[in-house]
């Protein structure tokens, strides 16, 4: 190949494409880390897939050692706004959980060791299948609210598949006497749109994007939107 040759195609290995680079800011102060949503690069789950088999083997531990989740030096997930996690941690009682997760793309090692959706996501599926949809109700005329901390567990695994989830609602309410109310763990989260100008070759620059991403993690940090973290 050369700049006098003529145009030809380029051989990847069987099942490989092109990607493009995923941008990320971190702040050491805060632990806050801003991601970009790149549809043809590196999604969150397989950077966090990395960087816990980095803090693995950079811990020393053996490779056919599986650490629990709160054994990582960090976590990497969707954060909630700080409104509907006020409502989240007030409810006692739960009575539905229902969410849309993109398949195939909660497969494999985004459901590993510590994901309490892993049971289930991991049954085998027929082929074809694009989104898999689940709700699970209390009991009907028993007064029995769903069990809280598996409910919780799950709310963690949603937040931990990021935006593999398409939607996800929890309804629940803190006394026997109240009303029930919703929390959409998707709508809830806390994200930026930016619009940035494309740059050479159609695609958008590093810099900028970079840049973008410093701004918007300042601003969810300066208007309070990130709950603080002791680290």
């Amino acid at each position: 190949m050369g700049s006098s040759e003529p145009l030809s195609d380029i051989k990847l290995g069987e099942g490989l494409k092109f990607g493009e680079d995923t941008g990320i800011v971190y702040d050491a102060e805060t632990g806050y880390a801003a991601i970009q949503y790149n549809h043809h690069g590196p999604r969150h789950a397989s950077i966090r897939r990395y960087l816990e088999a980095a803090d693995v083997k950079f811990g020393g531990l053996a490779d056919d050692e599986r650490p629990e989740r709160d054994r990582y030096g960090f976590s990497l997930g969707a954060v909630l706004k700080q409104d509907a996690y006020a409502r989240i941690k007030k409810f006692g009682i739960y009575k539905t959980v229902e969410f849309t997760i993109s398949m195939p793309g909660a497969l494999g090692a985004d459901l590993e060791a510590g994901s309490s959706l892993g049971s289930v996501l991991n049954a085998p599926l027929p082929e074809g299948v694009d989104t898999l949809t689940i709700a699970m109700h209390a009991a009907a005329g028993k007064g029995s609210p769903l069990e809280s901390s598996g409910v919780e567990a799950i709310i963690d695994s949603i937040a931990r598949l990021g935006n593999a989830v398409r939607t996800a609602t929890v309804k629940g309410k803190a006394r026997p006497e109240d009303v029930y109310e919703a929390v959409n763990l998707v709508k809830d989260r806390v994200g930026t749109e930016v619009n940035l100008t494309v740059g050479a070759a159609l695609r958008l620059e590093r810099q900028d994007r970079w840049d973008a991403l410093k701004d918007t993690l300042q601003s969810w940090l300066n208007n309070g939107l990130l709950p603080h973290v002791q680290l």
